[in-house]
């Protein structure tokens, strides 16, 4: 019965860990593609921040311009401030749109591999109880089969002795008796 209950865990366990590595191989596959995914868009988001903060300082100097050369021009220029304004404002919402873009991808890319991650916490978790079990259970076997023989061996042991000092009795018996006439035979010559 014993015998039993350790196969039907090991065979449990054989196929806990068969379903549970090429879901393992595809948690490690997404996770890459996430991090892929993420690194991709953290460089798109520097390009649209160097972008956008480029714009931003050309517009000022545009504007700056403008506005400087509207004393000197009586107010002509004064189109060229808006223009400015208007690219330093627009490189201004580029640099901060990606921003806000980069955050919203990574909190979505954050919570799906969180969530692989848990899931294969889980199964990992499982196959380790199962594990735990079994090497519980194939220990108490071990140290009950064991005792077992441990008492078997000293039964055999004993039949041994008591078997060793009977024949040794009568070896001796025999010897004394031999030598006692060999010694009697020594004497009387």
């Amino acid at each position: 019965m014993e015998q039993s209950k350790l196969s039907k865990q090991a065979e449990q366990l054989r196929a806990m860990i068969h379903d549970w590595i090429p879901k393992r191989k595809e948690s490690v596959d997404t996770l890459r593609a996430l991090a892929d995914k993420l690194m991709e868009h953290h460089n798109n988001v520097c390009i649209a921040k160097v972008a956008g903060s480029s714009a931003s300082v050309a517009g000022f100097a545009i504007a700056a311009v403008g506005f400087g050369l509207s004393f000197v021009t009586f107010g002509a220029p004064l189109i060229l401030s808006a223009v400015g304004l208007g690219v330093g404002a627009a490189g201004g919402a580029t640099s901060a749109g990606s921003m806000i873009a980069e955050a919203s991808i990574q909190k979505d890319s954050f919570s799906t591999a969180q969530k692989i991650i848990n899931d294969d916490r889980e199964a990992t978790d499982a196959i380790e109880e199962l594990l735990q079990e079994f090497g519980t259970e194939a220990q108490e076997i071990t140290i009950r089969n064991g005792f077992k023989a441990a008492i078997s061996t000293a039964s055999i042991l004993k039949n041994c002795v008591e078997t060793g000092f009977k024949f040794g009795s009568r070896i001796a018996a025999t010897a004394a008796s031999e030598g006692g006439e060999a010694f009697r035979f020594e004497v009387s010559v």
